[in-house]
């Protein structure tokens, strides 16, 4: 098996591990909310499930987006070594299939996800009537509010550094295919 084979199994395997993790995301996103929304009286569970749900998305989040980075980093070795994945990477940056962006619906879909959570654990915390009934102390209700403002942070500098790290990466990108181009025209 050769190094480039390798590398794409690898690329598969970040792949599959990010379509499990949404998958956990979604049954830990429900478990806490059943959790939450139990038929005990115990108030604090509640607000405390709510309080981690922030938690659980973000971190989801973190650990997808970091797999985006890696195998965007293998997409750029394998494009820089050539051969066909080298051409597989080359067609993925042609004007018309990078102006499409094919894996802007399923990123956007990750990360929308986790600020409604983080936007509606903010909104239930600010409105625990519609949770508790009457029967609730008004100062255990901020502890989600500032939970879901936190998380929102953390989405937004999680996101900031993709961005950087993408643009790192693309930077790499042009610098490569600048430098084969040089060398290109020395030769001839």
């Amino acid at each position: 098996m050769s190094a480039g084979d390798k590398l794409r199994d690898e690329i598969l395997g970040f792949q599959k591990a990010q379509f499990e993790l949404i998958r956990w995301k979604l049954i830990a996103t429900g478990a806490t909310i059943i959790t939450a929304f139990s038929g005990t009286n115990a108030q604090q569970l509640s607000w405390l499930a709510f309080t981690i749900l922030p938690v659980v998305v973000v971190y989801c989040d973190l650990i997808s987006r970091d797999y985006d980075i890696r195998i965007a980093l293998i997409a750029f070795f394998l494009q820089r070594q050539g051969g066909e994945y080298g051409a597989y990477e080359e067609f993925l940056r042609e004007p018309g299939v990078s102006r499409s962006r094919p894996w802007l619906l399923g990123n956007t879909a990750m990360r929308m996800s986790s600020a409604i959570v983080c936007i509606l654990v903010i909104l239930l915390g600010l409105q625990p009537k519609l949770i508790f009934g009457n029967n609730i102390r008004l100062e255990t209700n901020y502890i989600p509010v500032v939970a879901g403002f936190a998380g929102i942070l953390l989405l937004f500098l999680i996101e900031q550094h993709s961005r950087e790290a993408y643009e790192r990466i693309s930077n790499m990108t042009a610098n490569s295919s600048s430098q084969l181009l040089d060398k290109t025209s020395q030769h001839t």
